[in-house]
């Protein structure tokens, strides 16, 4: 049975488990909303522990053009959220404020 399942797993390609390649998006809120930047740099990019709550996880850097992983996607009450790894904090921020895309 053991030798089947080693034979299926070699055939299949399955032989080793695949590492998987996280997304990473640059974060610049302020070159998509200049009018606002001042607010941005002082502010920076709350990130939260789950999409709608109000719980801050911690804060990323909103107009340092800074590189975060995407690490999970999710839609809350129609809105498309990011859980974002930056250095040693994670959170959720929606997809809108970190791509400047709907």
């Amino acid at each position: 049975m053991i030798g089947l399942i080693a034979l299926a797993l070699f055939f299949t390609g399955c032989s080793e488990p695949q590492e998987k390649t996280l997304e990473k998006i640059r974060v610049n809120v302020c070159s998509c909303d200049p009018n606002n930047a001042d607010y941005w740099r002082s502010s920076g990019i709350n990130l939260f522990k789950e999409p709608g709550s109000l719980t801050r996880a911690g804060t990323i850097p909103a107009c340092d053009n800074v590189v975060v992983e995407v690490l999970e996607k999710k839609t809350y009450n129609g809105r498309e959220f990011y859980k974002v790894k930056y250095g040693g904090i994670e959170g959720w921020a929606t997809k809108l404020v970190l791509t400047c895309q709907e």
